[in-house]
C-alpha cells in the first residue's frame, strides 16, 4: 500500500460501515531492519452518522479498493 491509495477496514478488525471509505495519507517505516514495522495513518469519511476522522493502523488492518 502506498499514499494516495483507498481503502476501508478489514472486516476481522472493525465493521466498515463504522469508518467508510479512507485515503492514506502517510506511512510510516519504524524500524528500518524489519519491513513489518509500518504504520499508515488513514483519513476516514466517517459511516453511521460518525464523523470523518484520521487514524492510525497496520497495513494489514485495511483492504485496498484501487
Amino acid at each position: 500500500m502506498k499514499v494516495g491509495d483507498l481503502v476501508t477496514m478489514a472486516p476481522f478488525n472493525a465493521p466498515s460501515q463504522l469508518y467508510g471509505v479512507g485515503v492514506i495519507v502517510e506511512k510510516l517505516q519504524l524500524c528500518p531492519s524489519n519491513p513489518n514495522a509500518v504504520r499508515v495513518k488513514v483519513s476516514w469519511t466517517g459511516g453511521l452518522n460518525t464523523p470523518p476522522r484520521i487514524g492510525n493502523c497496520h497495513p494489514r488492518c485495511l483492504v485496498p479498493l484501487s
